[in-house]
């Protein structure tokens, strides 16, 4: 019998335990996942994933990821719900051999995202739907729209580009004011627009903030998780520059948010609005 590995991601013990002994029966090795590398053949994500207190469903944020960089990975979704999916596996009606149940498993690349017409009143659209959450069983709040949610906010006006946006234009202003070289009774006179300024650019700095802080967390379960520790070296320097640079005279630094902006977008958003990088 050849040998299989599978790695798996799940907070439940008492369930580990159960597999672990089936697996062993089987002649399949489990291991708990560490960090995802070209010989995982096998991801087993066990749901729900318990996360702040909450059960959480993964695998529709870990499957994109998979597609662009381990596309030969086959992921299996273990759960107590009854599924058609092809990669589910319920855990109340374990297969009689599971080395062969895991070998007719299909791998990642062949759930590529699919793109359709949709015809309303006359006009064409386009759409693009994943055949992996086709009978997708959801064991769980699904984390993709909570993801979602961290990019986009609950309304435009305060999703995290915009966000950024906002808080790099008030430090654009600061920037250029304070670079005009104007004589003592001018700067003293457009000091109060550079306080208000201030004042406004650090309450949209701890908005930004504060909407990190309640994500974090759940970054530690997802595929990206290399992208949140960058995100965070990046809120870290820019909290001590937010917290510095109005109290020095320091001139503020509005291009040190692009950063930030630019590894949400290509580290993040890029596998919850797959359609949008078609």
């Amino acid at each position: 019998m050849a040998n299989k590995t599978i790695h798996y991601i799940a907070t439940k013990t008492n369930i580990v335990d159960t597999l672990f002994q089936y697996c062993e029966q089987q002649g399949v090795g489990l291991t708990a996942f560490n960090e995802p590398h070209p010989t995982m053949n096998y991801l087993m994500i066990i749901e729900p994933v318990q996360i702040q207190y909450n059960g959480y469903a993964l695998s529709k944020v870990w499957k994109p990821w998979l597609l662009e960089h381990f596309p030969g990975t086959k992921l299996i979704v273990a759960s107590y719900c009854q599924s058609t999916h092809k990669c589910a596996l319920n855990l109340l009606d374990l297969p009689a051999s599971f080395p062969q149940w895991l070998d007719q498993l299909p791998a990642i690349r062949e759930y590529p995202l699919q793109h359709g017409v949709d015809e309303k009143q006359n006009n064409r659209y386009d759409v693009f739907y994943d055949p992996w959450e086709y009978f997708l069983p959801m064991s769980g709040r699904d984390m993709k729209k909570l993801m979602e949610k961290f990019i986009e906010g609950h309304d435009e006006a305060n999703s995290f580009s915009v966000q950024i946006s906002r808080l790099r234009k008030k430090l654009t202003d600061i920037r250029d004011i304070m670079e005009e070289g104007f004589d003592k009774a001018e700067a003293a006179s457009l000091q109060p627009e550079i306080d208000d300024l201030r004042k406004k650019a650090k309450q949209e700095w701890e908005y930004l903030m504060t909407r990190w802080r309640y994500y974090r967390p759940f970054f530690d379960w997802m595929p990206f998780k290399s992208t949140a520790e960058l995100i965070q070296q990046e809120m870290e320097e820019l909290q001590h520059l937010m917290k510095t640079w109005s109290k020095s005279g320091q001139k503020p630094a509005p291009e040190k948010v692009d950063a930030l902006r630019n590894l949400v977008k290509d580290g993040l958003d890029r596998y919850i609005h797959a359609e949008d990088y078609w």
